[in-house]
């Protein structure tokens, strides 16, 4: 029998708009931030991602677009996940990022990245999808679309991050300043163990 186990994180400006993403964009997700956090588990556990290359791309992930839910930000939230999934994503962690005890906290942000990057990938691949489409409008019909009717053409295309899909890097105040916001010790360690581990995966590939 798979036990469901009770955590709980304390969110950042950063984890709220990726969670308010994630929400919005996943049809999965019908009640909110908490149901958002199980599936992001359930899917890490179906298929475990390589956590060194989700945390080096989760630096391109997008917070300018969208403002965070004032309720959630700094609040801490409870979600409840399977003891399966979450084992298999605890040992996942452990035996990818060499780490004996991991921050639960760690990990949960681990997922959220790991379920916003697919989401990105995979509106990427629609509007690659809709942009052929429109090539073959063109050839077919000899006229160019306006950037607006292309836009029109696929609903999506302005949605993706930039940095997330081409690799544009956030800006180092941006960085600082969500670092000063963080209110507790955990979260600051939290912040500044993930940089030392891009920072050590960064001469490893290099």
């Amino acid at each position: 029998m798979n036990q469901i186990l009770t955590k709980s994180i304390r969110l950042t400006k950063e984890d709220a708009v990726s969670l308010a993403d994630i929400v919005e964009k996943d049809p999965r997700v019908e009640r909110g931030s908490s149901e958002a956090l199980r599936i992001c588990y359930e899917d890490a556990a179906a298929n475990i991602p390589n956590w060194k290359e989700i945390l080096e791309e989760s630096r391109y992930l997008d917070y300018s677009g969208r403002d965070a839910d004032d309720s959630k930000e700094l609040s801490t939230i409870s979600f409840l996940v399977g003891e399966k999934e979450f084992m298999a994503v605890l040992e996942s962690v452990r035996s990818q990022m060499e780490l004996s005890r991991p921050r639960i906290s760690y990990i949960t942000r681990l997922c959220i990245y790991a379920a916003r990057l697919k989401l990105y990938q995979k509106q990427h691949e629609r509007e690659k999808v809709c942009d052929s489409g429109r090539r073959t409008d063109e050839s077919v019909n000899g006229d160019v679309h306006k950037s607006g009717d292309q836009e029109a053409a696929c609903p999506h295309h302005m949605a993706i991050s930039d940095g997330a899909v081409y690799g544009k890097s956030a800006s180092f105040d941006k960085q600082l300043g969500a670092f000063k916001q963080l209110e507790t010790i955990d979260e600051k360690l939290d912040a500044i163990y993930e940089k030392l581990l891009l920072l050590e995966n960064g001469r490893c590939g290099s």
